[in-house]
């Protein structure tokens, strides 16, 4: 399945969340992913359209169903 997302679950939920806590204000938010798996053709392909947005109408690739 391509698409499905590096990060699914908690990176869409912990942004909306934090948000939601009342903070006076916030500039940015910075996370960082990483692992050991290995690197097939697919998962090549899922990183590499995860890196920017380019989908139809420079839409992003997939909907962030968690953090709908």
């Amino acid at each position: 399945v391509l698409s499905a997302g590096a990060l699914p679950g908690l990176s869409g939920l912990l942004p909306r969340w934090l948000a939601r806590q009342g903070l006076d204000s916030a500039a940015t938010l910075t996370a960082y992913c990483g692992g050991l798996e290995t690197c097939s053709p697919t998962v090549a392909h899922d990183l590499m359209l995860s890196l920017s947005s380019g989908g139809a109408d420079g839409a992003a690739y997939g909907e962030p169903l968690a953090a709908v």
